[in-house]
């Protein structure tokens, strides 16, 4: 009886040690989608789940001190991108070697508009990458990118 206690600890420490790596590898979960505004008109929206004790930084950064987070988005000859991707969320700063840093824990949301081109009636996708760094206050994980091809008609995203 003691043999399968032991087994049955040992099987548990395991699968949470499984968890908890698998969560410190990949701390940032993306959901990407579109949302029509009008006919020609759709928001790209990339929101970001940041684990505790992680964060990514704004799109406006010193790329001396850390990896802003960048959206690409891939060419498309029916698709027309209107201004640079806005942040929704509550970004906090700290200050590296003097330099205010502005980052978000817990949650971001991107947003960036597309329009069909003028006469353009067919339904069509749009595709890209976000590229990014989690980091704790000690220490950054690699950079990484989080690819993605979402449909314009409204709808989810791949």
């Amino acid at each position: 009886m003691q043999k399968v206690l032991n087994g049955i600890l040992t099987l548990s420490i395991l699968l949470v040690t499984t968890i908890v790596n698998a969560q410190v590898d990949n701390p940032v979960q993306w959901k990407i989608s579109s949302q029509k505004i009008d006919d020609r008109t759709f928001e790209i929206r990339a929101s970001a789940i940041i684990n505790y004790p992680y964060h990514i930084y704004s799109q406006e950064v010193n790329e001396d001190l850390g990896l802003p987070t960048k959206i690409t988005l891939n060419k498309n000859p029916l698709v027309e991108v209107v201004g640079t991707p806005k942040e929704i969320g509550k970004p906090e700063e700290a200050k590296i070697e003097g330099v205010a840093m502005k980052y978000y824990p817990g949650k971001v949301e991107f947003v960036q508009v597309v329009k069909l081109k003028e006469g353009i009636k067919a339904k069509t996708n749009i595709s890209g990458a976000i590229e990014y760094m989690a980091c704790t206050s000690i220490n950054c994980l690699p950079p990484a990118t989080r690819r993605f091809n979402v449909s314009l008609d409204g709808g989810g995203a791949q």
